[in-house]
C-alpha cells in the first residue's frame, strides 16, 4: 500500500469515527430528557401549589394569649447622612445639593443633546 491510500484510509476512518460519536453524543435523547426534566419539575409545583389552596390555617391562634404576648424587638434605625449622589464621579466635581440635569433628545434633531 502506499502512503497516501493509507493517510485517506486513516482520514476516512477518523471521519466515521467522528460521524458515529456525533450521532452517539447529540441524539434526539438529550432533548427528550430535558423536556420531561422540566414537565417533572412543573408538576412537582403545580401539586405544591394545589396542597397550599386546600390549606387551612385556624384563625384562634392569633386571638390566643400566647400571640397576644408576642412582642416587637426590632432594632430602631436611626436615620444616616446620605453619600454622595454619583460615588464614582471625581471628587469635588459636583455641588452640594444641586441634581445634574440629565441630557434628553429633541424631536427636531434626534442626534442632538441638549438641557433644558
Amino acid at each position: 500500500m502506499s502512503n497516501s491510500s493509507k493517510i485517506l484510509i486513516g482520514v476516512l476512518l477518523i471521519a466515521i469515527i467522528g460521524a458515529a460519536a456525533y450521532y452517539f453524543f447529540s441524539g434526539s435523547n438529550q432533548s427528550d430528557a430535558s423536556s420531561t426534566q422540566s414537565e417533572v419539575v412543573g408538576q412537582d409545583i403545580l401539586v405544591l401549589a394545589e396542597k397550599l389552596q386546600t390549606l387551612s390555617i385556624d384563625q384562634s391562634v392569633f386571638t390566643g394569649a400566647v400571640f397576644e404576648s408576642l412582642s416587637d424587638r426590632d432594632a430602631i434605625i436611626q436615620p444616616e447622612a446620605q453619600g454622595r449622589f454619583n460615588p464614582f464621579s471625581n471628587i469635588g466635581s459636583e455641588a452640594v445639593g444641586v441634581i445634574p440635569r440629565l441630557p434628553y433628545k429633541t424631536s427636531a434633531n434626534a442626534t442632538s443633546t441638549t438641557t433644558p
